[in-house]
């Protein structure tokens, strides 16, 4: 899947990058699809980022969109990571920690 978003991001003509900008954003505030509009978003910068930049102001609000949702997605996987630590993570080392002791008190 990646080689063929990446043959298409690159074979973007200029006119329609903002435009995809704009709905990766979009769909990054709505999808569930996280990870296959990250690869859009990276893979449309790596092959169009000095074009970019040349433009930057028109390109700007969309960029700006795009670093919104981003920041979204972002602080949504820190609540994950933080919920997984808390529920999944600690209570296995307080178990090991628990045999252990369980272990010691046998000897």
């Amino acid at each position: 899947m990646r080689v063929v978003v990446n043959y298409i991001c690159r074979a973007l003509p200029d006119v329609y990058i903002d435009k995809l900008f704009s709905f990766v954003a979009s769909q990054l505030d709505d999808s569930a699809e996280k990870g296959f509009y990250v690869t859009w978003n990276q893979l449309l910068l790596e092959s169009h980022g000095t074009r970019l930049k040349q433009r930057s102001l028109s390109v700007m609000p969309a960029v700006n969109d795009l670093q919104k949702s981003l920041r979204a997605v972002q602080d949504v996987n820190k609540m994950y990571a933080v919920w997984s630590f808390f529920f999944l993570i600690l209570p296995s080392k307080n178990t090991r920690q628990r045999q252990y002791i369980f272990h010691l008190s046998l000897c």
